[in-house]
C-alpha cells in the first residue's frame, strides 16, 4: 500500500518585500527589534519611544518587530504580579485590571505610529500569543495593525501593505531594486532571505540559544540571516556554509556567507521591582536593538558558465 508523503510546506509562511534604493552604491539599514514588554514596569519605555521617533525620521531604514512587543500578562496568569505593572498606566486606569491591557494597547499604538511606515512586518511572541490571544482572545498585534491602517486612511495616505503580522516564525525575501528612472530600464536586482523567529524555550548559554538556529539551517538552508528574539540577549555570529555552483562544464564548491543574530530587549530584568524574570534568576537583559547595514549590490560574483548573480553584503554596528 502506497502512502502519501507528509508535506508541511503550505503551513510555513514566506513573505516578499520589495525595497527600492537610490543607485547601486546605496546602503540600507535594517533594524531587528523586539521583546519590548511594553506595559511592564521593567520596560525602558522612554528609550523605546525615543528610538521609534528616530526610526520614523530615517531614510532607507526599515525594521522588523521580533515579538513580545507587549508584556501581555493577564491577571489569571501565574506570572502575574501587580508590582510588575507600569505604575503610570496602572494609575491612569484607576488600578482597574479590566482596562489595563486596553490602555496598554492604545499607548503602544501611539508609540509605534511614527515608525509604522518603515515597518516590514511583526512577529507574534509567546507573551502576545499564549498570555492574551489564546487565553483571552485578545490580539495585541492585530489591534496595532488595524489602528495603524485607520490612522493612515484618516490622513489620506496609502496604508503600508508591509505592516502586518507574520506569525511566530517566517521566511522573508527582501528584493532590492534600483528606483525606476525615466531614461533607463529598471534592471538589476538582488535579494536577501531572512528566517525570523521569536524563539522558544530557555537557555543560559550562548551555545544553547543558537542551537535551535543551527537546527533550522539544516531544514531551511536557503536563508542568508537567521534571527531570533526571546532570549533578551545580543549575539552575532558569521556562519558560512558550502554550496555547489552548478555549471555544465566545471561545477565547484563555493562558500556562502550566512549570519546568526540574537536580538536584544527593552526589558530590564533587575530594575527594583520583582518580576517573573528576576524570580527565576534569568541573566540580566541586553538592552537595545540590532542594526544591520546592507549593501544591496555590494558583492558581485561570476560563476563558471557566465552566470552573474548579486548578493547583498551585510555588516553590523553596535546597538543604538
Amino acid at each position: 500500500m502506497k502512502t502519501k508523503p507528509s508535506d508541511d510546506s503550505r503551513n510555513f509562511p514566506v513573505y516578499n518585500r520589495t525595497i527600492y534604493v537610490d543607485g547601486r552604491a546605496s546602503s540600507v539599514r535594517l533594524i531587528l527589534t523586539g521583546d519590548w514588554h511594553y506595559g511592564a514596569a521593567a520596560c525602558d519605555d522612554d528609550e523605546l519611544a525615543a528610538g521609534l521617533r528616530w526610526l520614523g525620521q530615517q531614510q532607507d531604514t526599515y525594521w522588523f518587530g521580533m515579538g513580545d512587543l507587549a508584556d501581555a500578562i493577564a491577571f489569571s496568569d501565574r506570572r502575574f504580579d501587580p508590582r510588575a505593572l507600569n505604575p503610570t498606566i496602572w494609575d491612569a486606569v484607576g488600578r482597574n485590571l479590566g482596562h489595563y491591557h486596553d490602555e496598554v494597547k492604545r499607548r503602544l499604538n501611539r508609540m509605534v505610529r511614527p515608525a509604522g511606515h518603515n515597518c516590514l512586518g511583526l512577529l507574534e511572541g509567546n507573551h502576545e500569543a499564549a498570555a492574551l490571544r489564546l487565553a483571552h482572545s485578545i490580539s495585541v498585534l492585530g489591534s496595532l495593525v488595524d489602528d495603524y491602517r485607520d490612522w493612515e486612511r484618516d490622513h489620506d495616505r496609502e496604508p503600508n501593505p508591509h505592516f502586518a503580522v507574520l506569525g511566530d516564525s517566517a521566511a522573508v525575501v527582501l528584493n532590492f531594486c534600483p528606483r525606476p528612472h525615466p531614461r533607463r530600464l529598471n534592471r538589476g536586482r538582488s535579494r536577501l532571505i531572512l528566517f525570523l523567529t521569536h524563539g522558544v524555550g530557555y537557555a543560559a548559554t550562548l551555545s544553547g540559544k543558537t542551537n535551535r538556529l543551527e537546527g533550522v539551517m539544516a531544514w531551511l538552508p536557503d536563508a542568508d540571516i537567521y534571527a531570533c528574539g526571546h532570549f533578551h540577549d545580543e549575539f552575532v555570529r558569521p556562519r558560512p556554509t558550502l554550496r555547489i555552483a552548478h555549471s555544465p562544464t566545471a561545477p565547484r564548491v563555493v562558500a556562502v556567507p550566512k549570519m546568526f543574530v540574537l536580538v536584544p530587549s527593552f526589558h530590564r530584568t533587575y530594575h527594583g521591582e520583582p518580576n517573573y524574570a528576576s524570580r527565576r534568576l534569568y541573566p540580566p537583559s541586553v538592552l537595545g536593538w540590532r542594526l544591520l547595514n546592507i549593501k544591496p549590490f555590494g558583492d558581485r560574483r561570476r560563476l563558471s558558465g557566465g552566470c552573474e548573480f548579486l548578493r547583498p553584503l551585510v555588516s553590523t554596528e553596535v546597538k543604538i
